[in-house]
C-alpha cells in the first residue's frame, strides 16, 4: 500500500483492520453453516467379506440463510467490505494528492 504520511499510514490501518475481521467473519460463517449441516460419523454395517467399517452420514439440512445470525453476519461483512472499499480509494487519493 506503500504509505508515508500519517494520513496514508490511518488509511492502510483501517484497510488492514477491516480485512482481518472480514477473514475472522468468514471463518464465523463456516463455522455457522457448517453447524447447520453437521456430520455424524455412525460405526457399522460392515458385510462380512470386507470386515467391519465405518459408514459417514451426512445429516443433510436445509441451510437456513434468513437465520438471524447468518443474516447478521451477511450485513457485517457487507458492512467490513464497504470499508475497505472506501479506506482504499481514499488512500488512493491522498497518495495522488501528495504525488502531484
Amino acid at each position: 500500500l506503500g504509505p508515508r504520511t500519517e494520513i496514508e499510514n490511518i488509511l492502510c490501518e483501517k484497510f488492514i483492520v477491516a480485512t482481518w475481521k472480514l477473514n475472522r467473519a468468514t471463518i464465523i460463517e463456516k463455522t455457522l453453516l457448517n453447524q447447520q449441516n453437521a456430520i455424524t460419523d455412525i460405526e457399522g454395517l460392515g458385510v462380512l467379506e470386507e470386515g467391519p467399517g465405518r459408514k459417514r452420514i451426512r445429516n443433510i439440512k436445509k441451510i437456513d440463510l434468513t437465520s438471524e445470525r447468518i443474516q447478521s453476519l451477511i450485513g457485517y461483512q457487507l458492512d467490513l467490505e464497504k470499508s475497505m472499499r472506501e479506506a482504499l480509494k481514499d488512500l488512493r487519493e491522498e497518495q495522488a494528492k501528495r504525488k502531484a
